[in-house]
């Protein structure tokens, strides 16, 4: 192995060949270009850094691997790293300058790879599988953000302010890290093609925010694609040859699904869902609002971007109870537990509540934060005089029902007859009867209810 602790220059280019391995702490050319060959090349320590126009060209018949100290980086610059191995990659990144790198397995380790200003492009060529470890990211200013795999693209954090974003799979795309922030972000378009899907059910959905969409998926599985605040279809359209998987297009709790071009699938098994940034398995398993339909849908959906964000919310939780109680007797639906949100997002800020934003609610939809809501708004309920909730042709009307049946105590209105003797007691059932407050039961579906409290609390 040839080892290189350091070589710096000022204004000269740098060339240096070697037929082994190449270990290097570092290389540096304030304004002059870096042009480095090896088989296998290891960055250590700081790595390759180039000022002014000077560029950086890596070729290697081996393998690039990067320490987490070290990165590849020019000022204006271009960056050109070509391995026939595997590329393990800690930062490469250009002020305004293009990068293009190509190997076999690429994986983001650390940083990622990042053009800050100008209209320099990413360009990725892996014959094998693009990884992307959850904290890492690609990111450009105008610039163009192309990513080419053999096999699989995992997806962390894809970023440009106005360039578009292209995706393409020999095999599926998936996405790793968080799912509350769309994890492919431009003002740009975005073209996603696989051979074996696109993203899955649930959080593992590919969760965009973008300009406009055209996707392909050529051969088999699903396609679950939400938008943020909704989500176009460009001229080009969308469509899925998969013999058996869903296409589920989805506009996020906000915005619709819009098309310019079609939406198809071969199978007949695709819907644009608007409303909605996720859709279970079990739900197309079940043909769920979908059976029977050939190419796309929108369902109606409550909670609509003109709906305020409580309402929305509270559309989605009785959503949730209906789904849960389906085809379940009076009895289960009464031990069903679903409660709806009524307390003033004021109110819950009033009580240092005030982290959990209606933005945050609306947005991410976190388990988390709908669990701490709804302990604050029902330990308030619970405290406060109240009205009746739901009108008799609410799915609550069985929770209200049932809570002022158990709460309060049965006086049986005369007095009932002895039983024969070995006989046991017999009690005829009793109707359900709603707390009375003088106002009519039937109310508009989207309507929530108000928690009263007394005139003298805060």
């Amino acid at each position: 192995m040839s080892t290189t602790s350091h070589i710096t220059t000022d204004t000269g280019n740098i060339n240096a060949t070697a037929t082994g391995d190449v270990e290097v702490s570092l290389i540096k050319s304030d304004s002059g270009s870096i042009t480095l060959g090896s088989a296998n090349l290891t960055l250590r320590d700081t790595g390759l850094q180039t000022g002014g126009t000077g560029q950086i060209t890596v070729n290697a018949s081996g393998a690039l691997s990067m320490s987490a100290t070290s990165e590849i980086s020019t000022v204006d610059g271009a960056i050109t790293a070509t391995m026939a191995g595997d590329v393990d990659v800690s930062v490469i990144k250009s002020t305004t300058g293009s990068i293009r790198l190509a190997g076999r397995d690429v994986l983001l380790r650390d940083s990622g790879i990042h053009v800050h200003h100008g209209a320099g492009v990413v360009t990725v060529d892996a014959t094998k599988d693009w990884l992307m470890n959850s904290n890492t990211s690609v990111s450009t200013n105008t610039g163009t953000i192309t990513i080419n795999a053999g096999g699989r693209i995992q997806v962390s954090h894809l970023e440009s302010y106005t360039g578009d974003v292209a995706l393409d799979s020999g095999k599926d795309i998936i996405v790793v890290g968080s799912w509350l922030q769309p994890q492919i972000k431009t003002q740009g378009n975005l073209s996603v093609n696989a051979d074996e899907g696109v993203a899955g059910y649930g959080y593992d959905r590919l969760y965009v925010d973008i300009k406009e969409l055209t996707a392909r998926n050529r051969e088999t599985g699903d396609v679950l694609i939400s938008g943020w605040k909704g989500l176009k279809v460009a001229a080009d359209g969308v469509r899925s040859d998969s013999d058996k998987g869903w296409l589920i297009l989805m506009s996020g709790t906000s915005g619709l699904v819009t098309k310019a071009g079609q939406v198809s699938a071969t199978n007949g098994q695709a819907a644009c869902v608007s409303g909605k940034t996720m859709m279970m398995r079990s739900a197309m398993l079940n043909g769920r609002n979908m059976q029977g339909f050939d190419g796309y849908i929108v369902p109606e959906m409550k909670g609509l971007p003109e709906a305020g964000t409580l309402d929305s919310f509270n559309a989605r939780l009785v959503d949730a109870w209906s789904e849960q109680v389906e085809g379940k007797s009076a009895q289960e639906r009464l031990s069903s537990a679903a409660h709806e949100l009524s307390i003033p997002m004021q109110a819950l800020s009033d009580r240092g509540l005030a982290a959990f934003s209606a933005s945050v609610i609306h947005e991410s939809g976190s388990p988390d934060v709908i669990a701490a809501l709804l302990d604050a708004a029902l330990q308030k309920a619970k405290n406060s005089q109240q009205e009746e909730m739901f009108g008799i042709n609410q799915p609550g009307y069985w929770l209200q029902s049932s809570h002022t049946a158990r709460s309060e105590p049965v006086r049986d209105p005369a007095p009932q007859a002895e039983p024969e003797q070995g006989q046991p007691e017999f009690v005829p059932p009793q109707p359900l009867q709603p707390r009375s407050t003088g106002k009519s039961d039937a109310r508009d579906m989207n309507d929530s209810f108000d928690v009263e409290t007394d005139d003298n609390e805060e």
